[in-house]
């Protein structure tokens, strides 16, 4: 018989060709032809299971289901025989033992006949033991759609035999979601993320936070900035500020290139939203953004964010500070804290600086304002005049305290900050310490990086990381003709730019470590880059139509001498007669040299740490 097998082996070739191409009644013929002229291979497995495959492919299912049974007798690990009786159960509408399923298709997960069959069953729900795994189906399948998805949440949710259904379909969803391109290549996920997200009432809200993620990284990797925006206006909450999903609409917004009939569609969907609005802070964020993509130069909406430089007064007299010594302090004048009273209502974010702010003796109260109205408030402070008290007042609030600390050695600390006392400064970080685990409260520490002490970066994050700060910024110095001692050289700077970037991997999961020192070997003195006017800066060749900054357009910086600026980089505004302060005819022409992309009042610093930068990092963190 052997020999005999072997002299067939070309017709058996044939057979299966003939199956392949749907002439499965040619390849009967041949096969019953032989079985005349030889008795013997009605017995020999290979010839049965070659019959077999014949009638599978001729639909004559309960022959096949015999004949494949036949084989598995003989030859119990036969895989052919395995995935023959599992096609021909299937097609004949009968029950399929889920455990039997798996082991075939481990063995060969190319099956395109098995994936579909697991897709089927995810419609039908044939399988007589699926209590543990209608997500093997979905994780397995060959093509998966809306019918398919609906049987399986079906099944999640009614089955006794389905424990810990919110689990069990949370994790279903993920991978729906995540595994798309890969598994259901041919799928419109769109119409299923619609059925997904008619069921996100059944989660808590970090699974109800991890779906609409997942969901926005599908989006924004394979559909465009208008069917992204659209999916974020679907999901964000009204009147909802702590929403993650309203800030990344935001951002989103700001980054999105649009045609100009899906800006107008989207400006609509943004309208619709407002009017349903009944908090001034989320319209005015809205209108605002609606703003910034008419490119508005006279807005109605107010600032979101204020940067405030209330006093020049000090307690201290740092090295490196760059607001000129007077003979007597600066005070913010009366129509900045008028606007500030009557934008606060409005704003998002507020940050008070000195000189010491502390010493400023309507502090308090525009603190407390500010609270009131839910704004989230920076102080930036040495930290010295902090007391029980004082702590006390800012802890009731949305606040981020920013203690400034450039040495942890005394000596090296009393000298750059001048009058300072190291240890006064130890007793006022252990009181706030206490408050380290308290709800909205960020506390950060700031060094001033200088030839004094561009070596004791371990030692600064080391101590940050003791006193409980959520995060340490090194910032370089800025020098003016009296201090240029304090200048980095090219090669401290590459030093300390190296150093950062192995303490940030270091401490990674620790401490956050930022800062706005980086290497540039045609710029490395302390001095700002200025950009000329109408130069287009480094990396701002591409042509779209997004503005390069977005700052002119969401925020304001009261600087000491009655000085307006948009960032702390900037270059200062003195205010011109028309249009108040927000809408100040200088600052609408700095909207306006944005737009035409002149940057008359942009250095290269500013650019690189343009307002629009910064956010698109807290997207990649999603």
């Amino acid at each position: 018989m052997g020999y005999i097998m072997d002299n067939l082996k070309d017709t058996f070739e044939k057979i299966r060709q003939l199956n392949i191409t749907g002439e499965s009644e040619v390849a009967f013929k041949i096969l019953s032809d032989l079985a005349d002229n030889n008795s013997g291979l009605k017995k020999d497995p290979i010839f049965i299971l070659e019959m077999a495959q014949t009638l599978l492919g001729m639909s004559k299912f309960n022959e096949a289901l015999k004949c494949f049974q036949k084989v598995l007798d003989t030859e119990s690990n036969n895989i052919y025989a395995k995935k023959g009786i599992l096609k021909s159960t299937h097609k004949l509408n009968q029950p399929i033992q889920l455990e039997f399923l798996k082991e075939i298709f481990e063995l060969d997960k190319d099956d395109v006949d098995i994936k579909n069959i697991l897709s089927d069953l995810l419609i039908k729900n044939r399988q007589s033991n699926a209590s543990n795994n209608p997500i093997y189906c979905l994780k397995n399948s060959q093509l998966i759609d809306k019918e398919q998805i609906i049987s399986a949440i079906n099944y999640i949710l009614n089955s006794s035999a389905v424990l810990n259904k919110e689990i069990v379909l949370f994790d279903a969803f993920i991978h729906i979601i995540t595994n798309n391109k890969i598994l259901y290549p041919d799928t419109n996920l769109t119409e299923i993320i619609d059925i997904i997200l008619s069921y996100i009432h059944i989660f808590d809200y970090d699974r109800e936070t991890e779906l609409k993620k997942n969901i926005f990284k599908y989006y924004k990797i394979y559909k465009s900035d208008y069917e992204t925006l659209k999916y974020l206006l679907k999901i964000v909450k009204t009147d909802n500020l702590d929403d993650i999903f309203f800030e990344i609409l935001s951002v989103t917004l700001k980054e999105s290139n649009l045609k100009s009939n899906e800006k107008d569609k989207i400006i609509y969907r943004l309208n619709v939203l407002r009017k349903k609005s009944q908090n001034l802070k989320f319209k005015n964020i809205l209108l605002n953004e609606i703003e910034i993509l008419q490119k508005k130069t006279l807005l109605k909406s107010k600032p979101r964010k204020i940067h405030v430089l209330l006093t020049t007064a000090c307690n201290l007299k740092c090295i490196m500070c760059y607001i000129p010594k007077k003979s007597s302090a600066y005070e913010i004048n009366r129509q900045f804290i008028d606007f500030i009273v009557d934008t606060i209502p409005y704003l998002e974010n507020i940050t008070w600086q000195g000189g010491e702010v502390f010493l400023h003796n309507k502090f308090q109260d525009l603190f407390e304002l500010a609270g009131k109205h839910n704004v989230k408030q920076n102080i930036i402070t040495s930290g010295l005049l902090l007391n029980q008290k004082i702590i006390d007042s800012v802890m009731k609030y949305n606040t981020e305290l920013t203690i400034s600390i450039d040495s942890v050695d005394k000596q090296t600390y009393e000298k750059i900050r001048c009058g300072a006392n190291f240890k006064q400064l130890l007793k006022n970080l252990e009181i706030i310490k206490k408050y380290k685990n308290k709800k909205y409260f960020n506390y950060n520490m700031t060094s001033v990086i200088m030839s004094l002490n561009y070596n004791q970066l371990d030692s600064l994050v080391d101590f940050a990381i003791s006193h409980g700060f959520n995060l340490v910024s090194f910032q370089k110095v800025i020098c003016n003709h009296d201090n240029k001692f304090l200048s980095l050289t090219k090669e401290q700077e590459k030093e300390v730019f190296k150093n950062i970037n192995k303490l940030k991997r270091k401490y990674e999961n620790v401490i956050k470590i930022q800062t706005d020192i980086s290497v540039d070997e045609q710029n490395s003195s302390c001095e700002l880059p200025e950009i000329q006017n109408n130069e287009v800066p480094k990396e701002n060749k591409n042509n779209d139509d997004t503005l390069f900054c977005f700052a002119p357009w969401t925020q304001i910086f009261f600087d000491f001498d009655n000085v307006v600026k948009i960032d702390c980089n900037s270059i200062p505004l003195m205010l011109a007669s028309k249009g108040g302060i927000w809408n100040n005819e200088n600052i609408v022409t700095y909207r306006k040299s944005i737009i035409d992309k002149k940057f008359t009042y942009c250095n290269q610093f500013c650019y690189d740490n343009a307002d629009h930068r910064t956010k698109t990092k807290k997207l990649s963190d999603i």
